[in-house]
Parts: C-alpha cells; structure tokens; sequence
C-alpha cells in the first residue's frame, strides 16, 4: 500500500439517510399496491398498480444513486463519485 492509499479517507451516505429516502415514498407506494390488489374495478386496480410500481421504482434508482456516492479526501486532492459522473478538485485548489 503506498503511502498515498493510507491518507485517503472515502466517505460514504449512512444507512440513516438511505433509509430517509424510502420514508415518505414507500408508504405512498404501498397504499397504492395494496388499493390496486383489492380494487374490484380493473381499470382502477391496474392503475393503481402501475402507479405503485412507478412509485417503487423511483425511488429504487433514487436509493440506488445515493448508494454508489462516496466522497474521498486526500493530500492530492477531493474527489466525489457518483454514477454517470464525478468532480474532482487539487488538493491546492480546494
């Protein structure tokens, strides 16, 4: 391990705050699955299923995202992570 490895420190989201994200979707989500699975109009129930499954998947790629985020500090420098992109700056600039 160089001695540039054991001064980086990577910093990632808690599981407390992954956990915030499914709290106000997933009780939203869940009534709608649960309305759709005992609704006796068929148009109504798919309705309601698919807006629960949109709802579910919304936030899956919401709470996927915040999982593969990291942050990490070093003496070169700072970078965060993320899918689909990642910001870096020189330890002299920042």
């Amino acid at each position: 391990m160089s001695s540039n490895e054991s001064q980086r420190r990577v910093y990632h989201i808690g599981p407390w705050r992954l956990f915030w994200i499914w709290l106000p979707f997933g009780p939203i989500s869940l009534v709608f699955l649960v309305l759709g699975a005992f609704s006796r109009d068929p148009r109504a129930q798919a309705e309601l299923l698919i807006g629960g499954a949109l709802f579910l998947g919304v936030t899956l790629c919401i709470h996927l995202l915040s999982w593969f985020a990291r942050l990490e500090l070093s003496e070169t420098g700072i970078r965060l992570r993320q899918i689909g992109y990642r910001l870096e700056a020189p330890g002299d600039d920042a």
